[in-house]
């Protein structure tokens, strides 16, 4: 018997949306369903087993999965490529007991749209549901503009009043179309000018090296420090002087000032006046006269680093340099994670005569590193 793929309506913007659960420990499945079904108006589905899981996308109408990596019957990835079999633009959330950057890699290849390391407070997996139905809404709407559109070329033909009545309306939305496309190609040539940019550091220092010198080629000259979480609170893993030299009262300064100050709002882009109504006394004499531009870096919601960048009030940055860091702050704590969890594996790495000096080769010539070398800028 030949096996088709049903076809299912699309949904509508009005419709409540189908969240279907998948999950083998039966206490946990409870505690989601009895969790959404209080907070969150949709239609649920439970499954117990990747096969009824199945068997549910098969026949229904779903919107959002939420399952576990590792099911009693099969693997949570298996079952997003069967979603997105069916029901192309579906999402899908998975769940670990056992988080790994193999596993959270993996999900998003298969087109996760989060990835949430358990145990998990109900109250903050109801949120995290909550934005994923709220983007695919924004989906659902935007194939409905785009049929919208569609219907309109069409009309265009029947008359000469009623095409100059639909031009309007179309070329409004081709505007805004094409503002959109424009923006997200954007985003893509910055994440992937960033990837290429940051593929060949094999360690710490180099990856900082590289990430600094890409945010300098993307926004101008201006002193940038990169902190990383510890134990005991950010500290600043490296430091590039444009006007304004590290110095160890501006160091502390920022580590229990704008430093906190970021990390809890994730991103900062301040021109001087608003940035110095966030400044603490001991900041102020030293950052007033600047703009600053900063973002918290997390990963698997756990907080890794945070990047800034500051100048003359004159050289303010602008709301695309905003943007640039926004985009490529997941990017930046992905990698970090790797090698952050490559460097704990290796934990006594042994180093031949030969890779010592292919080593201090890199240093010497890789051209990430010309503002550490005390070189003029490249660019």
């Amino acid at each position: 018997m030949k096996n088709t793929v049903p076809q299912i309506r699309p949904a509508k913007p009005t419709a409540d949306p189908t969240v279907l659960v998948v999950e083998s420990a039966v206490e946990l499945l409870e505690s989601i369903r009895a969790a959404l079904e209080q907070a969150i108006k949709c239609r649920l589905l439970v499954a117990p087993t990747a096969a009824q899981a199945s068997r549910f996308i098969a026949t229904e109408a779903v919107d959002l999965m939420i399952c576990n990596v590792a099911l009693s019957d099969g693997q949570g990835v298996d079952l997003i490529q069967t979603l997105h079999q069916h029901h192309p633009n579906a999402s899908a959330m998975v769940l670990s007991g056992e988080p790994c950057v193999d596993d959270a890699i993996n999900s998003l290849r298969c087109g996760a749209v989060d990835f949430v390391s358990l145990p998990v407070d109900m109250g903050e997996l109801v949120d995290r549901v909550g934005q994923a139905l709220a983007r695919q809404l924004r989906v659902i709407r935007k194939e409905s503009q785009i049929a919208r559109l569609r219907g309109a070329v069409k009309k265009l033909s029947d008359s000469r009043r009623t095409v100059s009545k639909k031009v309007d309306l179309l070329c409004n939305d081709l505007i805004t179309a094409y503002a959109e496309l424009a923006r997200q190609l954007e985003e893509v040539r910055n994440t992937e000018s960033f990837r290429a940019a940051i593929s060949p550091a094999t360690n710490l220092e180099q990856f900082l090296r590289h990430t600094m010198d890409w945010l300098l080629r993307q926004m101008g000259y201006a002193n940038a420090a990169i902190w990383l979480a510890s134990e005991n609170g950010p500290r600043q893993a490296a430091y590039m002087k444009c006007t304004i030299a590290g110095t160890p009262p501006l160091v502390e300064a920022m580590r229990t000032g704008i430093i906190p100050r970021i990390m809890h709002d994730g991103l900062i882009h301040a021109d001087n006046s608003e940035l110095r109504k966030r400044l603490s006394p001991a900041e102020l004499p030293l950052l007033g006269g600047q703009t600053l531009l900063g973002v918290h870096c997390k990963y698997l919601g756990k907080s890794l680093a945070t990047v800034v960048l500051f100048r003359e009030s004159a050289k303010a940055f602008s709301a695309e340099h905003a943007a640039t860091l926004r985009v490529i702050a997941p990017i930046f704590a992905t990698a970090l994670a790797g090698i952050i969890d490559r460097d704990a594996r290796q934990e006594h790495p042994e180093k031949t005569p030969v890779e010592d000096e292919d080593r201090e080769k890199t240093k010497k010539t890789d051209e990430a590193d010309w503002w550490k070398r005390g070189e003029a800028a490249p660019f």
